[in-house]
């Protein structure tokens, strides 16, 4: 049983408008069976009932989400509009922006396909990594990786080979540092030792 499936047993899907039927006595069978589980363990709830509630833990599940983005930037939600994108976006836009305070929601014209729209715009990526445990950042280190590197670019151009339209490729090669004894890693441009120790500090 998807949240989907809940959508269309709660009227929040116009099964007419799809090109193909929708299967929706199986999704109500689903949700009995669902539904004959929660009363066995105690709990009365009507099919109905147990569908609006799914429904309600999968929109505060998306608002919690765009609320702990948010904050962690330091940005207060109530102050923004809602922008909606993907095919349950109607479905689910009201119910999310009531959880954060947010007043203004806003519906592209496109926004069951922005984000296949997007992926047909975006630029053709491959990102490659490998990794190099234990070694040590020295001066010779920018050679030794050298290898590596090459052997990255290959793979990325394999991977991305006919799909870049222009045949111009960019290459962009990265390190993750860290101090020995630690977690935190931060993510530098590749350049000469002398450079690398400098912006890492």
């Amino acid at each position: 049983l998807t949240v989907t499936d809940l959508n269309l047993l709660l009227g929040r899907i116009v099964e007419s408008a799809f090109p193909f039927p929708l299967a929706k006595d199986r999704a109500r069978a689903a949700l009995e069976v669902l539904t004959a589980e929660v009363r066995a363990a105690g709990f009365d709830y009507s099919p109905e009932a147990l569908a609006e509630g799914f429904r309600a833990i999968a929109d505060l599940h998306m608002a919690e989400a765009i609320r702990e983005i948010s904050v962690a930037r330091g940005y207060d939600v109530r102050d923004y509009a809602l922008v909606v994108f993907g095919g349950a976006g109607g479905q689910h836009a009201c119910g999310v922006a009531r959880r954060l305070g947010i007043e203004t929601v806003v519906f592209h014209p496109l926004a069951g396909v922005l984000s296949a729209y997007g992926i047909g715009l975006s630029d053709v990526t491959f990102h490659g990594e490998r990794e190099v445990r234990g070694a040590r950042v020295r001066p010779s280190t920018p050679t030794s990786l050298e290898p590596l590197f090459a052997e990255l670019e290959a793979e990325g151009r394999r991977e991305i080979g006919a799909q870049a339209a222009d045949g111009t490729l960019r290459v962009v090669r990265r390190v993750d540092l860290r101090y020995l004894g630690t977690e935190t890693v931060l993510t530098l441009p590749m350049a000469s030792f002398d450079e690398l120790a400098t912006t890492f500090d």
